[in-house]
């Protein structure tokens, strides 16, 4: 869509070959603000996600740490 934008622009909506600078600004805009509409859509539920996910990873952290303690104590980790 980028290169074809400033195209269409130019042709159909100022119809004037000396426009070009007016529209890739006019097609910059509108890329700036898909994409901050983007990342604000996604921006929530990717905190969520990673949050869940490093939480999963603290576990795991923190059950690996527990076992070697308790190996290290002598203390059966099958039998607590």
């Amino acid at each position: 869509m980028g290169p074809l934008l400033p195209g269409v622009f130019n042709d159909y909506l100022f119809k004037d070959g000396n426009m070009v600078g007016y529209s890739l600004a006019l097609t910059i805009g509108i890329a700036s603000l898909a994409g901050a509409a983007s990342f604000r859509a996604v921006y929530g539920p990717y905190r969520r996600h990673y949050a869940a996910m490093r939480e999963l990873e603290l576990n795991e952290i923190r059950a690996k740490s527990k076992a070697q303690h308790e190996r290290a104590a002598g203390v059966d980790p099958a039998a607590v």
